[in-house]
């Protein structure tokens, strides 16, 4: 909600490095109906600042390899995707992924992100409980994965994993 002119062109250069970050979320900018109606005021020095590509996010590196000790070290991996994949090369990065470590890949459905003909795709949550490793990438509700919620009076959850199984 910008105050002034200047303002707002410094909010619109923010908002479009926002919603050029991953993973690319809409940006609402409110503009005062005053500030719309008012002209340039004589000798203002407005400037739009420069803009910057954002560079993608990235995890610590000590995390990443952690995260690529435990699934190695899996013997049933499984990966549920929600809306990770953002280009047909996420795709594939995906598959390569999933065929190296020889891991169930659950699909949510919220962008392409697995092909659900490849014999690693799997559907629902039962490979959740047999899993050791689970590596959730971009899930709008990883706790849904892996419990069983009922939504009633008496609010019943029991855990989808089996014992030790580690979530990542």
């Amino acid at each position: 909600n910008p105050g002034s002119l200047q303002h707002f062109a410094e909010s619109m250069v923010r908002a479009y490095r926002i919603a050029m970050t991953p993973p690319h979320e809409p940006v609402l900018i409110v503009l005062d109906e005053d500030l719309q109606e008012l002209g340039i005021e004589e000798g203002a020095a407005l400037h739009i600042p420069k803009f910057a590509i954002p560079s993608p996010p990235a995890g610590e590196i000590n995390a990443v390899r952690e995260v690529a000790r435990l699934l190695a070290g899996a013997e049933n991996p499984v990966i549920v995707a929600d809306r990770a994949a953002r280009t047909q090369a996420g795709v594939k990065s995906l598959v390569q992924l999933a065929e190296l470590l020889n891991a169930t890949v659950i699909d949510q459905g919220g962008r392409m992100n697995f092909p659900n003909m490849h014999p690693l795709y799997a559907r629902g949550t039962g490979a959740v409980a047999r899993a050791d490793v689970i590596l959730g990438l971009e899930l709008t509700d990883f706790f849904g994965t892996v419990n069983e919620f009922i939504d009633s009076a008496e609010a019943q959850q029991s855990s989808r994993l089996r014992a030790g199984a580690k979530l990542i």
